[in-house]
């Protein structure tokens, strides 16, 4: 119903219109004949006739916003949703946000960080694009904040949105998405929940974590939490895996009482991506750990002829005048069809390579 064409012009199909009686299919004809309204596309191959909104006359303006609104302020809210895309990232990194008790954030404010997240790398997005700020400000750029400010307090009161909390105010929001430009996921965190003090314990804590579920005999996280309260209970001594130092259980206490964990942090630990291969590293057999975790290329087949070239030397399966032919073949790997190839007698000589150079560029 709504289009635009181009990307630039909003206009709105032709077909609806008639059919909505917004006008009438004679005097559609009659205003094209007339140049009185501007006919963008004409319909065909499924492509409906496309009439630019702007040059349709008040008369018709006034019943189209009648039946579905101001075009103008549809669009801007559709364009807008257009760049609301579900972040994994965002879920995945409040998920395993950890507080300084070692627990992570609470479902509900991980979804309300995730939804803030989405909304904020839109903003950024559409604002740093020209085009999508002139289409979401429906075509006036002047006041662009205060428009996207209107915008998302509007989408905020639907059900699908009510967990956002990002400023109503359009100074405060714009400096949120500068925030989140240069920090990150982490802008969104309240400053309560963590500080430099307790980034040091939860480091402390991983290492101690990944230690125990690093044992020889590789424990499943119920045992590691077990093993855990031993260490406090000071039945058990531990080493770090890392400095070979002896843990000191002092380091695990927070206003006078022991931090405590649950199975939950545990799995958080040490299913982190960062800390995956450390894990496999102890925890695994070298051969495993080589074949699963070190580097190794993908290749990709390429998408057009002679983009990619392979060259290779091999011995032909049957002899020529009773002697075995080595040949160096060039093939194109997109078409898989030969575009070089030499022969000898003898092994593959840098001689041969050149001739099969000379023999794919001719």
């Amino acid at each position: 119903m709504i289009e635009y064409y181009n990307n630039e012009i909003l206009c709105i199909e032709a077909g609806w219109l008639i059919d909505k009686g917004i006008l009438s299919e004679m005097n559609y004809k009659a205003l094209l004949r007339r140049d009185k309204i501007n006919r963008k596309r004409r319909a065909c191959n499924n492509y409906p006739a496309l009439i630019e909104y702007a040059s349709i006359p008040d008369r018709f303006k006034q019943k189209i916003i009648k039946k579905i609104g101001d075009p103008r302020k549809i669009e801007k809210y559709r364009f807008f949703r257009k760049h609301l895309v579900a972040d994994i990232a965002a879920k995945e990194y409040y998920s395993t946000y950890l507080l300084e008790n070692g627990c992570t954030l609470e479902d509900k404010t991980v979804r309300e960080y995730t939804m803030n997240a989405m909304f904020l790398k839109a903003l950024h997005n559409v604002y740093n694009n020209m085009s999508a700020r002139r289409k979401t400000a429906g075509g006036n750029q002047g006041g662009i904040w205060q428009q996207l400010s209107k915008i998302i307090n509007t989408l905020q009161q639907e059900d699908q949105y009510k967990y956002i909390t990002l400023p109503s105010n359009y100074v405060r929001l714009k400096q949120k998405v500068k925030e989140f430009k240069t920090e990150g996921y982490k802008c969104l965190i309240h400053k309560n929940f963590g500080n430099q003090s307790s980034r040091k314990v939860n480091e402390n804590l991983e290492r101690l974590i990944l230690s125990l579920y690093a044992m020889e005999n590789n424990p499943f996280a119920e045992r590691v939490l077990e093993m855990y309260a031993q260490f406090h209970n000071k039945k058990l001594m531990l080493i770090d895996k890392a400095t070979g130092e002896l843990f000191n259980q002092k380091e695990f206490y927070k206003s006078g009482k022991p931090i405590l964990i649950s199975i939950a942090t545990i799995h958080n630990y040490i299913h982190n991506p960062d800390n995956q291969r450390k894990v496999d590293k102890l925890r695994k057999s070298s051969s495993d750990y080589t074949m699963q975790n070190t580097p190794f290329v993908r290749r990709n087949l390429p998408e057009f002829a002679n983009s990619m070239v392979s060259m290779d030397d091999r011995t032909l399966p049957r002899k020529g005048d009773d002697k075995w032919v080595s040949g160096y073949f060039a093939m194109d790997i997109a078409s898989g069809a030969y575009i070089g190839k030499a022969y000898t007698y003898d092994k593959c000589t840098v001689e041969t390579v050149w001739e099969c150079f000379r023999d794919m560029y001719r």
